[in-house]
């Protein structure tokens, strides 16, 4: 990640808080027949239960996404689990919201998957997932919901005053869409929903990003897990305080500013502290092959030969390398100068320019 995003409070992360109550709270301490009173702790979610429970009727065909999951998990936790297994899974799933300690893979910070969930009860993993996979999907939705929350895109409005450099934080090259425009870029789920469920709500886990990163790239991969050494691994936390280290090193091999192609290039993604983090995002989001198509487009890395060595003079075209450290520095991500300027001084120093 080439920067982590602020994190934005807003009034539709309450819904989270409304679950977390409800999981700790309720299913985690259930014991006794299940009835709205046990909600009393957070009359929000329990106005939202009860307003949705008219749906609990077959003959309404309305889906009750809220109502009936929430007893019959209640009910699963009860008679299923022993209250060992109970505490068990209740400070599991505390440490569970520290997704940055789990991005760094600190010891004892697992993510409470639903591969996990299933060996405490193959039945409660799969009514937990499909509560939490439909929370996103449908009850952010809800009417109830949205009237005391908000919606997706006025969080997004929001996020995008605050996180202004407009272009996707993952891969830099495509830009984000602004507040003026209708709708909102995809919210990835960073640990996926579908083997982490119970952060599908978790704002802290949602980060918006551009569609090749979200859809075609990285998809429902898990940036913590690899999948080829079937280990776990540290990853960039989207929302940290510290600014990512990375350098992009490059070197050319050609001749023909016009004429090159991806095995004319490399490209070493560099850290002093951060190496871990930097490899697994160069390897979930396929970053060394789309910078390398970038540097080969007519569009992008051709031109910005072309415009060097046939639009300007050469005192123009020495001035201009002479600026590109500073532009580097003052605006690392602004037109691309974290990969333009690497590149560029590569082909000055091998003579193109």
């Amino acid at each position: 990640m080439l920067f982590p995003y602020k994190y934005v409070n807003h009034d539709i992360t309450r819904l989270q808080q409304w679950v977390d109550f409800l999981f700790l709270h309720v299913w985690c301490n259930a014991k006794k027949e299940y009835s709205f009173d046990l909600l009393d702790g957070c009359p929000e979610l329990k106005k939202l239960a009860e307003e949705e429970a008219w749906k609990e009727d077959p003959k309404k065909k309305a889906k009750d996404y809220i109502t009936g999951p929430i007893s019959v998990i209640y009910d699963i936790f009860k008679d299923e689990l022993t209250p060992t297994q109970r505490k068990q899974i209740k400070r599991w799933y505390k440490r569970d919201k520290h997704l940055e300690k789990i991005c760094n893979n600190k010891h004892l910070y697992n993510p409470l998957s639903r591969a996990a969930l299933a060996k405490f009860s193959e039945k409660l993993s799969g009514a937990v997932y499909e509560f939490y996979y439909n929370l996103y999907e449908h009850v952010l939705d809800l009417a109830v919901v949205r009237n005391q929350n908000g919606t997706l895109e006025n969080h997004y409005q929001d996020f995008i005053r605050v996180n202004t450099k407009g272009v996707c934080p993952f891969c830099g090259l495509a830009p984000m869409r602004s507040y003026e425009m209708d709708g909102h870029e995809a919210y990835d789920h960073y640990l996926p929903k579908e083997h982490y469920p119970l952060a599908s709500i978790n704002f802290k886990n949602l980060v918006p990003s551009c569609h090749a990163c979200n859809s075609t790239h990285k998809f429902r991969q898990s940036p913590i897990f690899n999948n080829e050494t079937n280990r776990k691994r540290k990853a960039f936390y989207p929302y940290s305080i510290s600014n990512n280290d990375i350098e992009l090193k490059i070197d050319v091999d050609f001749k023909n500013y016009k004429i090159y192609e991806h095995k004319h290039i490399s490209i070493d993604f560099t850290s002093v502290k951060d190496k871990e983090q930097v490899k697994t995002w160069k390897d979930v989001y396929k970053l060394e092959k789309r910078y390398k198509d970038e540097l080969t487009n007519e569009g992008a890395g051709k031109y910005w030969l072309v415009k060097l060595i046939e639009e300007m003079e050469f005192e123009d075209r020495k001035r201009e390398l002479k600026r590109l450290p500073k532009a580097l520095k003052n605006s690392k991500f602004k037109d691309k100068n974290f990969l333009k300027v690497p590149f560029l001084l590569a082909c000055e120093e091998k003579g193109l320019l």
